[in-house]
């Protein structure tokens, strides 16, 4: 079930461009276009103005963690059932 609002997309988060591309490539060949953003401010932003279907996060990113993303996300009440 995708949260209210939400798109057919998803959003990557990852630093690396190669392995972004990579990633978005193999989401489009299964008919889901993915947005790719390595800032995670703007990732976190993004999520909350245009709710994606699916969050691909790295662990490691510029200035913080995945992890610490993923926490904002599930605290977050608009967020939280995002996959």
């Amino acid at each position: 079930m995708l949260p209210c609002g939400a798109v057919s997309s998803a959003l990557i988060i990852e630093a690396d461009p190669r392995l972004a591309i990579r990633l978005a490539t193999i989401l489009a060949a299964r008919s889901l276009p993915a947005a790719v953003l390595a800032d995670p401010d703007r990732a976190l932003a993004r999520v909350r103005a245009e709710p994606p279907a699916l969050v691909l996060l790295r662990v490691e990113l510029p200035g913080t963690s995945g992890f610490a993303v993923c926490n904002r996300l599930r605290r977050d009440d608009d967020t939280r059932a995002i996959p």
